[in-house]
């Protein structure tokens, strides 16, 4: 093969393949789990509820670089936390009822995934609205070191933004008042 043939070949490949390699991660969390010591005895006495005050379902792209790019449902990293929540909740013993008078509205409104030098950093923001009008945020951040482990470190950073709400002293006035 002639060197004008095998470069032409070469700079085909080169121009098609990275293409060919990218790759799209789609995130799919679950309920973390919060650490008993991340969060305070709660001395709650009345039944609690959550609701998924997020946007409709739908990916978005969360983060990009080289040749991936990674995708989230925000509707659906709610749940996760809504999940997560109510889990620490009643590992207390403290009920978890839909009718509860007392409201927490969850509503994860960002993520993002960024590559830096030598690894990855994740964040998520949280929003939530106690049912007596109270608003506060709460973002969360954790850096991991390969692409492939964002939605692991998602889960990370959703249960950080539920400890965070659970220490919170203005939502506990409102939770155990």
């Amino acid at each position: 093969m002639k060197r004008s043939a095998m470069f032409a070949t070469c700079a085909a490949f080169g121009m098609v393949l990275p293409g060919c390699l990218s790759i799209d991660i789609r995130t799919n969390t679950r309920a973390p789990s919060v650490s008993e010591e991340a969060v305070p005895m709660l001395h709650i006495k009345q039944s609690v509820a959550f609701r998924n005050a997020a946007p409709s379902s739908g990916e978005v792209l969360i983060g990009e670089w080289s040749n991936m790019r990674v995708y989230a449902d925000l509707h659906k990293y709610t749940e996760s936390a809504i999940g997560a929540a109510t889990n620490v909740l009643k590992r207390q013993n403290i009920s978890v009822d839909d009718d509860a008078d007392k409201i927490l509205e969850l509503s994860v409104f960002g993520a993002k995934t960024e590559e830096g030098m030598w690894t990855f950093r994740s964040t998520t923001e949280m929003r939530v609205r106690t049912g007596d009008g109270l608003v506060k945020e709460f973002e969360a951040s954790r850096k991991y070191a390969n692409a492939y482990s964002t939605t692991a470190f998602m889960e990370r950073t959703l249960a950080r933004a539920v400890a965070d709400m659970f220490s919170d002293p203005e939502i506990l006035e409102y939770l155990e008042n």
